[in-house]
C-alpha cells in the first residue's frame, strides 16, 4: 500500500520515517521535512525522539550569516516542533563543531485524534516537522538521524545537501531574456533610451511635408 511505499522503520520498530526520501536531494535555505508515524497497536509511552542533522564525517562549518538588526539570535533552531506545516522563520541556529544541527530535541509522537489517520486496515499517526536549512549548512553528504534516547537507538537517513540558488538582483538580469516570451521587453533593459527617437522625427517630417 503507499502508507509502506516509503516507510522505513526504526531498529526498535516502535516507529516509522516516511520522510526526507533515502539519498534526496535537499537545498540550502529550504525546507527539509521530517515525517514520523507510529502504529495505533506500538507502545510509544517511552519513546523519546530527538532529531538532529549531522554531516558525513564531520567537517568545517561556515559563520552564521548576521541576524537581522531587528532580530535577537540566542541560537535556537529554526524548525517547526509537533505538526506544523507553516515554514519556518529565518534560522537563527548554532551548529556543534563538527557540522551538527538540532531539527528537534524532542520531537511529538503523541497519539491523538489531531494526528489519525487511517488507511484500508492500517490506523496510524503521524507528525511532521518542516526544517528550514540554514544559511549556514555547508553543501554536501549528510544523516538525518532519528536517535531514541530511551533505547539509545539511532535510525539514520542520508540525504544530499546543495547549494542555495542565487538570487538575481533587480534590474540586473539582461533585457530580453526574462522568460516571459514577450518582444516589448527588448524596451525594458538595456535598450537604448534614444532607438525610438528616430521614429518621432519620421512622423514630424512627413507631417510637415
Amino acid at each position: 500500500s503507499s502508507v509502506m511505499a516509503q516507510m522505513i522503520e526504526a531498529p526498535t520498530h516502535n516507529f516509522n520515517v516516511t520522510s526526507p526520501i533515502t539519498n534526496g536531494p535537499y537545498v540550502v535555505n529550504q525546507i527539509l521535512p521530517c515525517t514520523i508515524r507510529v502504529f495505533s497497536n506500538v507502545d510509544t509511552s517511552r519513546l523519546d525522539l530527538a532529531i538532529r542533522l549531522e554531516m558525513v564525517g564531520g567537517g568545517m562549518v561556515a559563520p552564521p550569516p548576521p541576524p537581522p538588526a531587528a532580530a535577537s539570535s540566542t541560537g535556537s533552531n529554526s524548525t517547526t516542533n509537533g505538526t506544523s506545516t507553516s515554514p519556518p522563520a529565518a534560522s537563527a541556529t548554532t551548529p556543534a563543531a563538527n557540522g551538527t544541527y538540532v531539527i528537534s530535541d524532542h520531537a511529538d509522537v503523541s497519539k491523538t485524534d489531531a494526528y489519525l489517520k487511517q488507511e484500508g486496515n492500517l490506523t496510524y499517526y503521524e507528525h511532521w516537522i518542516n526544517y528550514q536549512i540554514p544559511l549556514n549548512v555547508q553543501p554536501g553528504q549528510y544523516k538525518v538521524i532519528f536517535n531514541d534516547r530511551s533505547t539509545n537507538s539511532n535510525l539514520a537517513i542520508p540525504i544530499e545537501i546543495r547549494p542555495a540558488s542565487p538570487t538575481p538582483s533587480k534590474g540586473a538580469s539582461p533585457s530580453g531574456f526574462d522568460g516571459s516570451g514577450s518582444s516589448g521587453s527588448i524596451f525594458s533593459g538595456n535598450a537604448p533610451a534614444a532607438l525610438p527617437a528616430p521614429r518621432l522625427v519620421m512622423a514630424t517630417c512627413s507631417v510637415a511635408l
